[in-house]
């Protein structure tokens, strides 16, 4: 029989009846639950009062991590007060959820200049083997380079890519962006064209170069460093064009004619930050500052261990992702104003 943890235990936990009301000097303090806290719920709440995790993460993380009900018990007296037990803890993660899953689900009526997109993947370890759930993210910038999140959305096993996220953002209104940031998963252009055929993609040229440098032998790392230096170096198709070529033709000549392909099938799509003002290219072309937020919660999600299912994941991201860009937070980019003609 599987260990119980708070999920599972809360399901049976009866409805407590409410206690009549007693004058205040009648009430006798409750004591606070004491015993040591394990290693995972300490590092859970030291990152909450380090300001390192919101309340939303941290009440997560103890809900759906596998903390058993004792140790989840001491941690919801320590974040809500000695009255709290797990009743209380387990209101507040369906709050939370309720909450985050409209927020998922809102309309979006706010034009997006930009619209950045990030995968992440998580490897959990179980008793039959490992199992993979990949989680994508979608972030936009109005035309005042406001940031927003949009949307997150785990893959369904057996559907196509990017399908599920990005026919979400077009079911709840999204207007159409005028680029659209993303790696170069062959399959991602052909969803972006489907649901936002008006919008131009533009391939990660970060993405793209880690992806080379992994497939190139050592002695020649520095051939692919340098044509992606003078690649972000250029402002102008022609020249842009004309460094890809260079570039090109350097891995073929070293042999490297698959590495090569790769660059050349991308063609299409590596130079259309370049119609923005060269002010605003550097920001358009690399979508990897997702990674950072998405690479905190994969490290949580190691600590937590395999209990989490393919919600819980989406609700862990999306959490993180709605503390490092609350609604109401300051600008990141610049006025996105698309180049005439």
């Amino acid at each position: 029989m599987p260990p119980a943890t708070v999920s599972t235990r809360l399901t049976s936990l009866p409805v407590r009846a409410a206690a009549p009301a007693r004058p205040v000097a009648a009430v006798a303090p409750e004591p606070t639950p004491t015993g040591p806290v394990s290693a995972t719920v300490n590092d859970i709440l030291q990152r909450y009062d380090q300001g390192r995790t919101g309340l939303e993460e941290t009440v997560l993380a103890l809900f759906h991590g596998g903390v058993s009900p004792a140790q989840a018990e001491l941690a919801a007296c320590r974040l809500f007060g000695a009255s709290a037990g797990l009743t209380e803890l387990a209101a507040r993660a369906r709050t939370v959820a309720h909450e985050i899953t409209a927020w998922n689900n809102r309309a979006l009526a706010r034009p997006c200049t930009c619209v950045f997109l990030q995968a992440v993947t998580f490897t959990q370890k179980q008793p039959h083997g490992q199992r993979e759930t990949t989680v994508q993210v979608a972030v936009g910038v109005d035309p005042r380079g406001g940031l927003e999140v949009l949307g997150v959305a785990a893959v369904v096993p057996g559907s196509e890519p990017w399908t599920g996220l990005l026919a979400g953002l077009h079911r709840r209104g999204l207007p159409a962006a005028e680029i659209i940031v993303g790696s170069g998963e062959p399959d991602l252009p052909r969803a972006v064209r489907r649901h936002f055929p008006r919008a131009r993609f533009q391939t990660c040229l970060g993405a793209l170069e880690e992806q080379l440098l992994y497939k190139v032998p050592p002695a020649l790392v520095h051939v692919v460093a340098d044509g992606f230096t003078a690649l972000r170096a250029v402002t102008a198709p022609a020249a842009a064009r004309a460094a890809l070529a260079a570039l090109t033709l350097r891995l073929r000549t070293h042999d490297q004619a698959e590495v090569a392909a790769l660059l050349e099938n991308s063609d299409d799509s590596l130079f259309s930050h370049l119609a923005f003002p060269p002010a605003q290219q550097a920001h358009l072309r690399d979508a990897r500052f997702l990674r950072k937020p998405l690479g905190n919660v994969r490290a949580r999600v190691r600590l937590l261990g395999p209990d989490l299912d393919d919600t819980a994941l989406v609700l862990m991201v999306a959490a993180r992702l709605r503390q490092t860009w609350p609604a109401d937070a300051q600008r990141r980019f610049r006025t996105l104003v698309r180049r005439a003609g």
